[in-house]
């Protein structure tokens, strides 16, 4: 058996019945073209995975989380912290930016994560239930490097410094009966981190004046519509 597809639950994790409910945090995440890469270098590509797997498995094992299973270049993962869970999505997606800058552009690895805490039934060694789906349906919404999390992954972290939200707005997802709100971590592939930390920290601010504050956001955007058009008639 490959090293990369030995999943062994954290030693502190107690074993629970088969068929148990639980409220955890999962993270879901594959890589970005990754099918694409097979067809042009199977060989290349599986050097790829074994080095994404590797990572994953290290960072998830590290921050109290267990793989459920490897699905080809897919990832799910549970764990009892959205914290923990959100520590350890951050860290991925560090690792990767910074693996990424020492290396040619076919020997990067870009991934996308999605977050969710949830509701989910554990039977035969697998997850199911609205917190596996919730966190498949966010994954393909962030950016290649980056990281999309619901609401009840937000309301718990968001008190944490470390952890910078932009808000994407309440979103119909795929096959889910109803709405999820949904922000955006920044991470280290998110472009320049002050400025969009500003940007975050205004929209979180004007969010707290309730009518307020979406007249002024609303204002902001008339001027700068109408500031383009000058430009553009002058």
């Amino acid at each position: 058996e490959r090293a990369h597809l030995k999943i062994v639950p954290p030693p502190s994790q107690p074993s629970q019945p088969d068929g148990h409910r639980q409220i955890q945090a999962i993270m879901f995440s594959d890589i970005k073209g990754y099918s694409s890469m097979m067809g042009r270098d199977e060989d290349h590509a599986l050097k790829l995975l074994d080095i994404h797997n590797k990572i994953l498995e290290s960072r998830i094992e590290s921050l109290n989380g267990t793989i459920v299973k490897f699905m080809g270049d897919a990832v799910l993962a549970s764990f009892n912290s959205a914290v923990d869970a959100a520590d350890c999505a951050l860290s991925i997606q560090t690792e990767f930016s910074r693996l990424n800058k020492h290396r040619g552009k076919k020997d990067q690895i870009w991934i996308r994560i999605g977050l969710h805490l949830g509701d989910v039934l554990h039977k035969h060694e697998d997850v199911f239930g609205d917190g596996v789906n919730v966190a498949s349906r966010l994954e393909p919404l962030s950016e290649p490097g980056g990281i999309v999390v619901s609401s009840t992954v937000k309301d718990i972290i968001q008190a944490n410094s470390r952890f910078h939200l932009e808000p994407m707005g309440e979103l119909q997802l795929k096959n889910i009966a109803y709405k999820v709100w949904a922000y955006r971590m920044l991470t280290p592939s998110s472009g320049n981190a002050y400025i969009r930390s500003m940007r975050v920290k205004w929209e979180n601010f004007l969010s707290t004046m309730g009518l307020l504050g979406r007249l002024i956001k609303r204002t902001f955007q008339l001027m700068g519509v109408i500031l383009i058009i000058l430009f553009l008639s002058s």
